[in-house]
This record gives C-alpha cells, structure tokens and sequence, in this order.
C-alpha cells in the first residue's frame, strides 16, 4: 500500500447517506419499534424522521459501504444529529454496518455554542474528525498509525468541510456526490483517484 492511500473514510449522515422528503407514511409513534425512540423503517429506502417527512437513502449508498467493507477500508460516521441517530445504519433500519465495520464514530448533538457571529456553525466537525483519527490509532491502528493525508471526509456541508481543513489539515476533503446514475458509489472513484496521485475534487 502506497504512502497515502486512502485507509480511513469519515461520512457525514443527512444530506450526504440520505434526504429529508415528504412523506405521508411517516406518522410519529411513541416507540416507533420497540427500541426506546420514535425511529421506524418505512421501506427498504425510507425510515420516519419527522411527521410527515421521511429519510430517504441515497443511490449508491448501500453499494458503497459494501465495497469499503470489502476493500477492508476503516469507516466511521461524524454527524451532527440525534444521539439515536447510530441505529439508522444498523439492521433494521438501512442494514449498512456489515459486520460492525463502521466504529469510532461521533454521533451526537451539538455540545458547543459555535462561532460568536454565527452560532451554529463552529469546528466541531474537525474537532470530531481529529478524535476519530486518534481513537482508531489508539485502538486498532497502533502499529500502523493512520496518517491525515490516508483519510477521507465526506460532508455536504462546506463549513464543515473547511473546519475538517482548519483542524486536521491534509485530510481529503470532498463534497458527497449524490447525483448521477451510480451517486454515493462514486466515493470510491475518488478513493482510487486519491489512491493513484491525483487532486480529489470538490
């Protein structure tokens, strides 16, 4: 494996695995299925997130985690959500986290008070990717230690984005490609890209 292969991949959750759409079939229940919160499976593509509106998945989501487990890639989730929001990759919601692959995650409502002119924004989302970086190498990666520039972070948000620059800089950086014919798949487009020497874009 070359110097600064890709060996560590960090996912935002909304906007970037799934989209918030209207749907009449997302109706609040109490326990939504028996796991202590309001969270359901609508459809193999869609889980209850609000009255009225359901998550719905992303094409090439479910494609893409199958073959980051298979290329035996490293995958954690830094997402600024409900701390009930883990369940949501798990089996019974989208059935992504295939063998328990997807660790070290941050989960988790905001727990600071963001910049002074704009206070929901701040560097929480570096600040995270920095914990995640550090929890794999003192956990698993200690031989071996994950290098910033062997990371990938993916977030539809550019704040986040550059706060990820700001506080671990040489992590790549991309926006989640959602569009097209094979959508999230194209991550590992950008993981081969990365791979072989050239700019990942944004």
């Amino acid at each position: 494996m070359a110097t600064d292969q890709i060996r560590l991949v960090i996912l935002d959750m909304g906007w970037t695995l799934w989209e918030e759409v209207p749907d009449e079939r997302a109706v609040s229940k109490p326990d939504g299925d028996g796991h202590g919160d309001v969270f359901y499976r609508i459809d193999p593509d869609h889980m209850y997130r609000y009255d009225g509106v359901s998550n719905r998945i992303y094409p090439g989501v479910r494609e893409m985690f199958r073959e980051l487990h298979r290329r035996r890639l490293h995958v954690s989730i830094n997402s600024l959500n409900t701390p009930d929001a883990w369940r949501w990759i798990e089996s019974d919601i989208y059935n992504l986290n295939t063998d328990g692959f997807v660790r070290h995650s941050r989960i988790a409502e905001r727990p600071d008070h963001g910049t002074p002119k704009r206070p929901e924004k701040s560097d929480i989302k570096g600040l995270w990717t920095a914990e995640i970086i550090g929890e794999w190498n003192a956990r698993e990666c200690g031989d071996k230690p994950i290098a910033n520039t062997q990371v990938l972070f993916v977030d539809d948000d550019q704040w986040n984005i550059r706060a990820v620059e700001r506080v671990c800089p040489g992590v790549h950086c991309v926006l989640p490609p959602t569009s097209g014919e094979k959508g999230m798949l194209n991550v590992l487009s950008v993981i081969d890209h990365i791979d072989n020497g050239e700019p990942s874009d944004n």
